[in-house]
């Protein structure tokens, strides 16, 4: 699977001070896409907090099996262990550029989830964009679309997520 953390322990670096690496985060995914219309998996249809032990997980695409065990910070940690291992052994520049946790999902947990993630790519030196902006189902605006337009988070006029913006904002 491309732009996972595990894969950064079988990159080859290119030989160009140029270059930044991205990785993707969106695991455990039992948590981070619980409920999303996309997701067919039964398992994914249950409501789960974070941190939090997932058991077994669930197999996805191509037998892989997801989110099993417990996730929490010291998890995250080693989830990216690879990518920092690559980062200095390479003097590698790293970005995570695509992470986030379905809006629906309880915020309190969200938030639990964005500072132990955020707090872990700072300590690493990894750097990071939000990539869903606006909309959608990771937005941190939500304008001119119904889909989550009564979640609390958005009850305000700018219709801004704000709790999760200050999370975002404090790395």
């Amino acid at each position: 699977m491309w732009n996972w953390p595990s894969t950064f322990s079988l990159l080859t670096p290119f030989d160009d001070d140029n270059t930044i690496y991205s990785v993707h985060f969106y695991e455990p995914l039992l948590f981070t896409h619980q409920k999303a219309p996309w997701m067919h998996n039964h398992e994914i249809q249950e409501t789960r907090t974070y941190p939090a032990d997932y058991g077994s997980g669930f197999v996805r695409k191509y037998g892989f099996n997801q989110s099993a065990g417990i996730w929490d910070r010291s998890r995250l940690v080693r989830e990216f262990d690879p990518v920092n291992v690559f980062r200095k052994k390479y003097n590698a520049q790293v970005i995570c550029n695509e992470f986030g946790v379905y809006t629906p999902v309880e915020l309190q947990a969200q938030l639990r989830w964005y500072d132990d993630l955020l707090s872990v790519l700072k300590e690493m030196d990894i750097g990071f964009s939000y990539w869903n902006y606006k909309n959608l189902d990771f937005g941190i605006i939500s304008i001119g679309e119904q889909l989550h337009e009564n979640l609390p988070q958005y009850n305000n006029l700018q219709r801004i997520n704000n709790p999760v913006l200050d999370v975002l904002r404090k790395y």
